[in-house]
């Protein structure tokens, strides 16, 4: 079975580097299971930087600087450059949908890497604006446990059938 392709934006890594009460939990789940290659995770080359100082969060200080490099180097993480043609595609989710633009990058790379989800615990700017008419198609969500993220909460997945000496 192939992976189920997630990008994560900035405030969910910091949710997970800082051990943010009631997001860590779900995010180390996630991680879990991309480990166990049922998630292959996705982010922009920009969160390197931003998840050190991000508004609203506590600063990530060089005492984790270990942590956040390793983060950013294990294999179910891909990192999506931030190339012109993000930066163009950016600057017209800021236009067309007053994102702001480093949310606009997030959007943009999700886009570029042909993803359909995007998790973010954004939810004042990136997740209300997404509902917008015209916005691009891809869920902006809070991260997903794995069973909800694939059967979209309707229903969980199924336990493996015994093998034939067990039945």
């Amino acid at each position: 079975m192939k992976p189920e392709k997630r990008y994560w934006e900035s405030s969910v890594i910091i949710a997970y580097l800082n051990d943010e009460h009631g997001r860590a939990p779900k995010c180390k789940a996630i991680l879990d299971a991309a480990e166990e290659g049922k998630i292959q995770l996705f982010t922009s080359a920009l969160t390197i930087a931003e998840v050190l100082r991000y508004r609203g969060s506590k600063p990530i200080g060089k005492d984790k600087k270990e942590k956040v490099f390793e983060f950013f180097e294990n294999d179910y993480i891909t990192i999506i450059n931030l190339d012109r043609w993000v930066a163009r595609l950016a600057q017209e989710v800021v236009w067309d949908h007053n994102v702001p633009p480093k949310d606009a990058i997030h959007v943009a790379s999700a886009l570029k890497a042909k993803l359909t989800i995007l998790e973010t615990y954004d939810g004042d700017d990136l997740i209300k604006r997404s509902k917008n008419d015209g916005f691009p198609k891809i869920d902006v969500r809070e991260p997903t446990d794995i069973q909800l993220g694939l059967f979209d909460g309707k229903e969980k997945e199924p336990e493996e059938e015994p093998e034939e000496d067990e039945k």
